[in-house]
């Protein structure tokens, strides 16, 4: 009692005073979490230069999802401003931050959406607020879904350039592109079965938050978009505001007077600081190991704002300390990629399936987990994902481009001089012999068997069962869920909880957290260029690093077309 009271004192408080302290600091304290939703919403963790020297990277997915719950349980914050623009989520990781704000919800508070330039997935995150707030002469862009595939075969045509690509499973359509004028009858029928699934679970959702039939908001949808003024009158949003009039509304509406707080300033403040850094740390905790980007051999790769590459060397030093750490308890694999070379799929494969065996290992996957990104999830003991998560792709491609044709045109020729009858097997100056072309489709007939077979082990199904999930198809996670790819539809926070209960952990305790990979960025960007820039470039060198896998391994376990649905 005595040191308390040392302390009090030192800080110029006073024991008699301490009670009125208190009651000020209270009274000081935040009762409105601020969420700006926009920018870039990152996944992985950035150290060096970049991290030091520049502003912020963008909002951390985790930061979002935890704090939220980590506020639900928080007895001083009484409601929730969530600004919405111009953000980079995709479904799966919007049906993530829904499901937060649900529960945010369900603890008896409140939760206000403000939306800047909405678009479809805007609405999603606003129905699950209990108010939507849009600003005077602000368009509801409500216009329903769409998905294109750029098809190049004309332009690969004029320019003599022959694709030789194959794939292993009737859905694995990523060739395609460069083979085809057009869908073939597989690749639409997959297409329009992922899109009539997210549809759908966009449908329930508006109707659901918004206290609409699923028949009323498919009108609306099709009517759309909406001027500010119908929106209202549709009951698509709730008032029409500008951003300054909000704090006035929600002391009306709640009857309290605001006093904001920004996520990243509550997480400081408020935040667990426990973590898994060091030798003084004793009390068992959890890792959340953050599997993102296209997958090829070496180390991770930085890309640019908002894409990372999944590099196997970085990967599998990750899965070896999280193994031999004993302060570690269980660990989450954070999976958000499309996958990419096979073999180093199969390498990070292995090290998840040893750390597997000794540790609980739960899987939560984001926006996308498919293909190789489904691959190294295969030995986990559980898997989470969305219900728009797009995941499975159980397939492979292979082949290379023949730019022959190219070079000629362009006046240029190439001479070869080699030992050994198949040293030109990775040459662009030519096609493939009938014999490499067979070695080739060998090769991936033995990549996609043993694809299966391990997806097989890992659901615990049998070969003829799970392959009829496989063939390259791609679903959503809802419909992963029914064909037994996927154990739970749910967020990450979900996944951490599911860890806890397996390595009998409390749920209510909260426990130190190591978060791995960090991923080095060296040196400064071009700042010459924009942001949005520099973003579009990042992604860009992102997937031509894995197309580039091709000149070295003709196997690839990649999604069949990077799918983007607005």
């Amino acid at each position: 009692m005595a040191v308390i009271k040392n302390i009090v004192e030192s800080a110029g408080i006073g024991v008699s005073n301490l009670a009125s302290w208190y009651s000020k600091r209270m009274a000081d304290s935040p009762n409105v979490l601020e969420i700006d939703l926009s920018g870039r919403v990152e996944e992985v963790q950035l150290y060096g230069l970049w991290q030091r020297f520049m502003p912020s990277a963008g909002t951390g997915m985790r930061d979002l999802l935890f704090g939220l719950d980590l506020a639900a349980e928080d007895d001083g914050i009484k409601a929730l401003v969530l600004k919405v623009s111009d953000h980079d989520l995709e479904w799966g990781r919007t049906e993530e931050l829904c499901m937060m704000v649900r529960k945010f919800r369900e603890a008896g508070k409140y939760a206000l959406a403000y939306l800047e330039a909405p678009a479809n997935l805007d609405t999603m995150v606003a129905a699950a607020c209990d108010k939507v707030v849009l600003p005077p002469g602000m368009p509801l862009h409500l216009t329903g879904l769409l998905s294109e595939v750029l098809y190049m075969k004309g332009l690969l045509d004029k320019l003599s350039i022959e694709p030789e690509l194959f794939q292993a499973g009737k859905y694995k359509s990523a060739v395609e592109p460069f083979t085809r004028d057009g869908m073939s009858k597989a690749h639409r029928e997959a297409v329009e079965s992922l899109l009539d699934s997210i549809y759908d679970h966009w449908v329930n959702a508006l109707a659901e938050g918004r206290n609409l039939s699923a028949d009323k908001i498919r009108e609306l949808i099709d009517e759309g978009p909406w001027i500010a003024e119908e929106a209202r009158e549709q009951g698509l949003v709730d008032e029409i505001l500008y951003q300054d009039q909000v704090d006035d509304y929600l002391q009306k509406w709640l009857g309290l007077t605001p006093r904001r707080m920004s996520l990243d300033r509550y997480l400081k403040i408020f935040g667990p600081t426990a973590s898994i850094s060091g030798p003084w740390q004793k009390n068992r905790g959890l890792a959340i190991i953050n599997a993102c980007g296209a997958i090829h051999g070496g180390e991770s790769r930085y890309m640019g704002p908002g894409e990372s590459t999944m590099g196997s060397d970085t990967l599998r030093k990750a899965l070896d300390h999280v193994r031999e750490d004993e302060r570690i308890a269980a660990a989450v694999l954070r999976v958000d990629s499309p996958g990419g070379s096979a073999v180093h799929s199969d390498l990070i494969w292995r090290d998840v399936e040893r750390l597997a065996r000794v540790k609980p290992v739960v899987v939560s996957m984001a926006d996308v987990a498919a293909s190789g990104g489904y691959y190294i999830a295969m030995p986990c003991h559980h898997i989470v994902a969305a219900p728009s998560t797009l995941t499975g792709s159980i397939g492979v491609i292979g082949g290379k481009i023949n730019l022959k044709g190219l070079y000629t045109k362009a006046g240029l020729k190439k001479e070869q001089v080699g030992r050994g009858k198949h040293a030109n097997m990775g040459t662009d100056y030519g096609p493939y012999s009938t014999e490499l072309k067979s070695k080739v489709k060998t090769e991936m007939d033995s990549v996609y068997k043993n694809f299966v077979q391990k997806a097989a082990e890992g659901r615990k199904k049998d070969f003829a069962e799970l392959e009829k999930a496989a063939q390259g198809r791609v679903w959503t996670g809802s419909q992963g869920r029914e064909h037994g790819l996927v154990d739970e539809l749910g967020s990450l926070v979900t996944a951490v909880e599911r860890a806890k209960e397996r390595a009998g952990i409390p749920p209510s305790q909260r426990v130190p957290t190591a978060v791995l990979p960090r991923i080095r960025k060296l040196g400064l960007p071009m700042l010459p260029f924009s942001m949005s820039s520099f973003t579009m470039m990042g992604k860009a060198a992102a997937r031509m690093a894995v197309y580039e896998s091709l000149a070295k391994s003709p196997v690839l376990a990649m999604m069949p077309y990077y799918l983007r649905i607005r």
